[in-house]
């Protein structure tokens, strides 16, 4: 059961976040912030993010810093792709770790969460991932959020 909760609580569906780092993300012209609201009124989740990656992400963690050489606290591992999402559209794929995003080696779950926080749709961002022995560059568009097909986080999750 304790296994059980905490694969469910470093699991999200898709990407959010919560700071504002617009520098952070290549605009192609939108709106400067997208509106954010409350997911609940007594504000108890995050609020809703304007943007969706489409994965779920765990932090790398000290295993694959011993294995593959990343930095455990500052990568990503990707455990799930969701189908028609902008991941998978950009060719993101399960088991993916990024190791930087936009260039900067920040790339630790919360920290992605920010940077899509701070994004609107038609946003692009680079994700330098490491598949297998190689670090690839991924381009990927990001779209509006369909709310529906995310898990909601609750205020004070790392990065909302």
């Amino acid at each position: 059961m304790k296994r059980n909760l905490i694969s469910c609580a470093l699991t999200f569906l898709f990407l959010s976040a919560g700071c504002d780092q617009q520098d952070a993300v290549r605009s192609n012209g939108g709106p400067e912030h997208a509106q954010i609201t409350m997911n609940d009124e007594d504000g108890t989740l995050a609020p809703k993010p304007p943007v969706m990656l489409g994965v779920s992400m765990v932090p790398s963690g000290p295993i694959m810093q011993k294995h593959l050489g990343v930095d455990g606290d500052e990568s990503t591992m990707i455990i799930a792709v969701g189908e028609d999402t902008p991941a998978s559209r950009s060719g993101l794929e399960l088991w993916d770790v990024i190791v930087n995003v936009n260039g900067s080696s920040a790339a630790s779950p919360s920290s992605i969460r920010t940077i899509l926080r701070a994004s609107t749709p038609g946003d692009v961002i680079d994700l330098g991932v490491l598949r297998g022995t190689q670090t690839i560059t991924i381009e990927v568009t990001l779209a509006e959020a369909e709310h529906e097909r995310m898990i909601p986080l609750p205020v004070g999750t790392d990065g909302t």
